[in-house]
């Protein structure tokens, strides 16, 4: 993960796959500042049969400048920009399998 935006890095570890419908995977943040983070994901039928619904929800415990961090901005914005990227490359490589 060098060489994101805003002077971001980090590494994920640990790719789990549980139930056909879940997956999780350890997400650590080295700059700006440094955060471990678990994050699972789920899939599930949507309601109309015709295609999947992804779920994810990343916890960590904020401390020192990442508490602060978490209070003035939404951090769904960074983090959810790359975790929207990977789904779509995630759907693309399942489309042509």
């Amino acid at each position: 993960m060098e060489g994101q935006p805003q002077g971001r890095s980090g590494k994920h570890d640990g790719d789990r796959a549980g139930e056909p419908s879940s997956g999780s995977l350890d997400l650590t943040f080295f700059k700006p500042f440094k955060v471990s983070n678990k994050v699972v994901f789920t899939f599930a039928e949507d309601a109309d049969g015709a295609g999947t619904v992804v779920r994810w929800l990343m916890t960590g415990e904020n401390t020192g400048f990442g508490e602060l961090f978490a209070k003035v901005m939404l951090v769904d914005k960074p983090v959810g920009g790359d975790v929207e990227k990977g789904l779509a490359a995630t759907k693309v490589a399942a489309e042509e399998a």
